[in-house]
């Protein structure tokens, strides 16, 4: 007698779109099945070709840390080269200079600057850390923010020479370079944002006397981060 046998979701898939691409080609078969017509769970990995999903297919900020293997998607390792903007003083200097954006979740942003005082004059690296939201907390071995007696909270209307986590600075023909040692930071934000990293800056104004290696000609900025967030 026979007997009929109940396909699964994956394999009734194949099966209908070998039967509408025989009937009508590929492009029927697109417009006929649909994510409807496929039960829930029923696809794995297995059904997926390797290679075949990208970003395009991943909407933006569909995917949480759950989704991830353990280890992706934690920390960025960044490197930028920035050329200085400059101004009459450190504050104009400071203010005109753009921020570069380092790393960035949630409430809270690390970013970089790179500016020269034309007063001095002499070129500074900085990285610094920002929030959108208010009683945030952060520690490094230049600023902090804790909260406390002495140190308020972070908080969107802190100064931004409040919120250095590293910086170097140079004169003419010298370099000055920060990567070994004081370079840590951490931070938390009341929207559950966590973060720690690692730093590193340098800047070099002019020319070197044993070349300009890595910086390259003129005045220049190095700065990384590696981030990790909660």
């Amino acid at each position: 007698m026979f007997q009929s046998k109940k396909l699964s979701g994956a394999a009734l898939v194949v099966a209908l779109l070998a039967l509408v691409m025989s009937l009508g080609g590929t492009s029927y078969a697109a417009k006929l099945i649909t994510g409807k017509d496929i039960k829930n769970g029923s696809v794995t990995n297995k059904d997926v070709k390797k290679s075949t999903l990208t970003g395009k297919q991943v909407k933006n900020g569909s995917l949480k840390s759950a989704d991830l293997a353990r280890g992706a998607g934690d920390d960025k390792l960044v490197y930028k080269k920035l050329s200085p903007t400059s101004g009459p003083s450190y504050d104009a200097a400071q203010a005109n200079a753009p921020e570069v954006t380092l790393f960035k979740e949630g409430a809270l942003t690390v970013y970089a600057k790179c500016f020269t005082d034309t007063s001095s004059p002499e070129t500074y690296s900085v990285i610094y850390i920002k929030t959108s939201q208010n009683g945030a907390v952060f520690d490094s071995d230049y600023d902090d923010a804790e909260g406390g007696a002495f140190d308020d909270f972070l908080n969107t209307s802190t100064d931004e020479d409040d919120r250095e986590l590293l910086y170097s600075s140079a004169g003419a023909d010298d370099t000055e370079y920060y990567g070994n040692h004081s370079v840590e930071f951490s931070a938390i934000a009341p929207d559950g944002t966590a973060l720690a990293g690692l730093l590193s800056t340098g800047a070099k104004r002019g020319t070197l006397a044993g070349g300009n290696g890595v910086y390259g000609p003129g005045d220049s900025c190095l700065v990384t981060s590696a981030t990790w967030s909660s």
